[in-house]
């Protein structure tokens, strides 16, 4: 998988690019680009390396413990939002 381009069918809406339910998955050079929750991080643990993740309202969602290494998380929000929301 290299990009994932999540769109909403209605804008504002959810739209997820990647869900990931498994443990110790790893991701390298992937760009996820999406709005509102486009990465799923569910459970276990996971690696992403030079990842480019896009969106504008909680789009790192999941109760996974995950580690960003080098890459960009970018919000595209032009109000206030969260970058993650985080489930225990």
């Amino acid at each position: 998988m290299k990009a994932v381009d999540a769109r909403p069918r209605v804008p504002g809406m959810q739209a997820m690019a990647l869900s990931i339910n498994g443990d110790k998955a790893m991701f390298y050079n992937v760009r996820l680009l999406g709005a509102q929750d486009p990465l799923m991080d569910l459970f276990g643990t996971h690696y992403f390396n030079q990842c480019y993740i896009q969106g504008s309202i909680d789009f790192i969602f999941g109760g996974a413990r995950s580690i960003y290494q080098g890459c960009v998380i970018e919000s595209i929000v032009t109000t206030s939002g969260a970058i993650a929301a985080h489930r225990i």
